[in-house]
């Protein structure tokens, strides 16, 4: 089911469908419940107002703005999509009311996370020139979910109940994917593939980048590995998140010297952790800290074998 993007009016097309239909989609369900329920007008104006900025649809309408896949600029406009739905979820919901700043820390690193993922998926369906690959990427995003809902939520709902909840988030993907098509469909002309040619080179998996993958994937699951909630861990967390995703997107070998010096200071702060406290979440982080240091190794001769090697793909 191939899907070729080559002009910037087909690329600034394709944002807006999927943009629009990401926004539809969320939208949709807090607009029926404003009709149906006694929730507050303010609260769905509120969630409406964030919509715009939430993960996939900021960065599909970054697309639309650029008319092109520049992925570090993309980049750019999820963490400003980050950033705004995090800072509005605070007025809008919070104003005037005490918030833990872990709290805050969390719902960064989870909206972060989220939009990295995203993106990932952006750039493998470039790679591909796929919509087949659009959907198979936005559905592991959903196995993801659901795994790290079962990690948490196990002891407290059933396995039915886990699996209701994420089927949601699966037909999410899968209606605004859908009105997405059909409105990219709507949106397309005859003569769009004539306009102006895009040229521009999508990355590709390297071994190399390898350790930030893993330190994402690991990330991921943070909730249920890190132990109780402070805010000393969730700027850890939040802070490896975002040398992880500079890693992905700003790959280069100083990279990944630096991640194999902060790495090794990690691991002789959670060494001398271990031995004051003995616990298993400081035996966890040891065992972690070193297979992520054995991982920066593998990536620094990958890196050095793979140097005449192209990184990219130029479409």
């Amino acid at each position: 089911m191939e899907l070729t993007l080559q002009t910037k009016k087909e690329y600034q097309k394709f944002g807006l469908a999927f943009g629009l239909a990401a926004i539809l989609v969320q939208s949709f369900p807090l607009i029926y419940g404003a009709f149906t329920t006694d929730v507050a007008a303010t609260s769905v104006i509120g969630k409406l107002i964030i919509v715009p900025f939430s993960t996939p649809a900021i960065l599909f309408i970054g697309l639309a703005i650029l008319k092109s896949y520049k992925e570090k600029a993309l980049f750019w406009i999820g963490l400003l999509g980050v950033w705004m739905s995090v800072i509005l979820n605070l007025y809008i919901f919070y104003g005037g009311q005490e918030v833990l700043l872990e709290t805050i820390l969390n719902s960064i690193t989870r909206k972060g996370m989220a939009m990295i993922l995203s993106l990932l998926v952006l750039r493998y369906y470039f790679q591909k020139n796929n919509f087949i690959h659009l959907i198979i990427g936005f559905m592991a995003i959903v196995v993801l979910a659901t795994l790290n809902s079962f990690l948490l939520y196990s002891e407290k709902l059933t396995a039915t109940e886990i699996l209701e909840q994420s089927l949601w988030g699966g037909l999410f993907y899968v209606f605004t994917l859908g009105i997405g098509y059909i409105l990219f469909k709507i949106f397309i002309g005859n003569d769009d593939h004539e306009g102006e040619k895009v040229e521009e080179e999508i990355p590709t998996f390297s071994p190399s980048q390898l350790v930030f993958y893993f330190m994402l994937l690991g990330l991921y699951f943070a909730d249920f590995w890190k132990g109780g909630m402070s805010w000393q861990a969730e700027m850890n967390i939040l802070f490896q998140m975002v040398f992880a995703i500079i890693g992905i997107v700003y790959f280069s070998k100083n990279i990944i010297t630096i991640g194999m010096a902060l790495t090794l200071v990690s691991l002789i702060g959670r060494i001398v952790a271990f031995y004051q406290t003995n616990s298993a979440e400081a035996a966890f982080g040891i065992g972690f800290s070193l297979l992520v240091l054995g991982l920066f190794e593998f990536s620094r001769r990958s890196e050095n074998k793979s140097n005449k090697s192209p990184r990219v793909k130029t479409k």
